[in-house]
């Protein structure tokens, strides 16, 4: 694995009319797209932060893929609660359900996006790793620095037509993303414990073991993010 986007849970709780409060969704039914899916762990790390218990004091709803995601999971016939990215919360508070929690605010290590491929191709081809890695840090300081573009992009992938919408999941990227594109071992730490405690995996694993930091390191001593910010060579 090399090279992340957001090293921090970036995922916010958006409550159906009725909820406006924390302490309302206990005992709720929190909707996920599907089991052990990276919002429900987040939902885990936020009941340890409150002192609750995700064994107790939640019913999971894995709503699935047979209609529009958003449509399952701000049905509230079945959801009372739902675990989403931009620029979902805001197609939410459209919709007129409520923004709770902003899980940010956690301030909790966790590897989000990230690239990934097979110890042997990386032997093999460090030039086209180096290349891909490079492409992708460039990309990302492109989406931060030029907003038309970033919006265009957003835009473009999301299908959302709604400009408000596509504006505010921006500024939400922009926050999450940007400095070296180092993976966070802390980050990919606590996605592994997480994910071991729900049962997905069946061992918490070593971030050592699969994470490689030296494509960015020698990015940065190449002197790639002094010149994306505009700085002189060290």
């Amino acid at each position: 694995m090399s090279s992340c986007g957001s090293s921090r849970i970036w995922r916010r709780e958006c409550a159906r009319p009725g909820l406006s409060r924390r302490e309302d969704l206990r005992g709720k039914r929190w909707g996920v797209v599907a089991r052990g899916d990276a919002d429900e762990c987040a939902i885990a790390v936020a009941f340890e932060r409150w002192g609750w218990d995700v064994r107790k004091d939640v019913e999971i709803v894995a709503v699935g893929t047979a209609a529009p995601k958003l449509d399952l999971l701000l049905d509230p016939a079945a959801v009372d609660v739902a675990i989403m990215h931009a620029p979902d919360p805001f197609v939410a508070q459209k919709r007129g359900w409520n923004l709770v929690e902003d899980l940010r605010r956690l301030d909790v290590a966790y590897q989000n996006s990230c690239a990934a491929t097979t110890r042997r191709f990386a032997r093999s081809r460090p030039d086209l790793v180096l290349k891909y890695v490079r492409a992708y840090c460039q990309g990302v300081h492109r989406l931060r620095t030029d907003a038309t573009f970033g919006v265009q992009v957003i835009q473009q992938y999301s299908g959302e037509t709604d400009r408000w919408i596509v504006e505010q999941a921006y500024a939400w990227f922009v926050i999450l993303m940007g400095g070296p594109m180092f993976p966070s071992l802390e980050g990919v730490r606590t996605a592994g414990r997480v994910l071991c405690q729900l049962g997905v995996i069946p061992r918490n694993p070593d971030p050592e073991e699969f994470v490689d930091l030296e494509p960015v390191a020698r990015l940065e001593r190449e002197g790639l993010f002094r010149t994306l910010m505009g700085l002189p060579a060290a």
